[in-house]
């Protein structure tokens, strides 16, 4: 029994896993097959993307050191309010570049500025649904999950 349980679980992570990665390919496709990419990297930020090994090793520095960071903050802070907040905030931030990127995939006739207010909005609604219907953590960390493989993968 206690096996049947195991394998069960073992077999939905797979699925979730392999959901999170099929769905970054797919979005990643709509992001390099498209022409008007102006709403996630912009022409003018081009300095500050990492190009040598001194800047990615900077930039894995700081990664490690915020980690820390938030870990020693949730260590000293034991309520549930900082760590709704922090990830409310990762899953609105993840999710915004999906829907920015779906939106502006299929309205390409939208402004900028209006893929990036529909989308954020998108993105606010899914962390109050969420949080009203507990059956969708399995979809939210989907579509957050291919948000943060979108980011790092730009």
């Amino acid at each position: 029994m206690i096996r049947r349980i195991e394998f069960r679980q073992q077999f939905n992570i797979l699925v979730l896993f392999m959901i999170v990665q099929f769905g970054g390919l797919l979005i990643a496709s709509l992001v390099y097959t498209t022409t008007p990419v102006s709403y996630i990297t912009s022409p003018s930020s081009s300095s500050s993307q990492v190009n040598t090994p001194q800047q990615a090793l900077w930039f894995f520095v700081y990664l490690i050191i915020a980690t820390l960071a938030i870990l020693l903050v949730f260590k000293i802070y034991h309520g549930n309010m900082l760590f709704s907040l922090f990830e409310g905030f990762v899953i609105v931030t993840a999710s915004f570049f999906v829907f920015a990127t779906i939106i502006g995939y299929f309205a390409p006739n939208l402004s900028v500025s209006a893929v990036s207010i529909v989308s954020l909005l998108i993105a606010i609604a899914l962390v109050l649904i969420k949080n009203k219907y507990h059956v969708l953590r399995n979809t939210v960390a989907i579509i957050a999950s291919i948000g943060v493989g979108l980011v790092l993968g730009i």
